[in-house]
């Protein structure tokens, strides 16, 4: 819509000024984002890293369509990690350097956002979040049945040699992850014939 504001002065010379509204919710272009070779996103993305030691680029967004662009800046985060949840996260920063380039960091979440802001308050955002976890989970391996003892202290599997063919039992491992979470278990096929099996 347009609108005209009208100025005066004591003698009556007026003097107008034509001024059209326009609606902008759109926040800045032109950004980028991308950490451990992940890319960044508008509602954010994840990663792994079980050494700490990563690296990452980004570009500041500096466009904007609507009202204009006003200004852009990267954050840091960091927060503590339990059983793949990360807790909250402290004050951003700006990584060190003005660059991503991480050396073992300590187990836990680190957030990387970057955030432009246009002349009426529009923002954009691109984030990714880095899950360092550097310790390998542990188990503990049981068996089904009389016909099978597990001596975990020992990594044994003691089991009953004169049954035959008749021989059956379900091997289970209960896995203990304190860290990223999302543990999976794999049992490799039984080969050769010293075993038995």
């Amino acid at each position: 819509a347009t609108y005209t504001v009208t100025g005066a002065d004591q003698s009556g010379n007026t003097g107008t000024a034509d001024v059209t509204f326009v609606a902008d919710a759109a926040g800045p272009t032109a950004g980028a984002l991308a950490v451990n070779s992940v890319d960044g996103t508008s509602v954010g993305s994840t990663s792994y890293s079980k050494t700490g030691t990563f690296s990452g680029t980004f570009t500041q967004f500096s466009a904007d369509a609507g009202s204009g662009f006003a200004s852009s800046a990267i954050t840091k985060e960091s927060a503590t990690l339990t059983n793949g949840t990360c807790a909250s996260y402290s004050a951003g920063t700006a990584p060190t350097g003005g660059s991503i380039s991480e050396t073992t960091l300590s187990d836990g979440c680190y957030r990387y956002t970057v955030t432009g802001t246009d002349n009426v308050g529009n923002t954009s955002v691109l984030a990714t979040v880095v899950k360092v976890d550097k310790t390998a989970p542990t188990q503990l391996i049981s068996a089904s049945g009389s016909a099978a003892y597990v001596d975990n202290a020992n990594s044994k599997i003691y089991y009953n040699g004169s049954a035959g063919s008749g021989l059956s039992f379900t091997l289970t491992s209960a896995v203990t992850e304190a860290g990223s979470g999302g543990v999976t278990v794999t049992f490799p096929s039984l080969a050769g014939t010293s075993t038995g099996f």
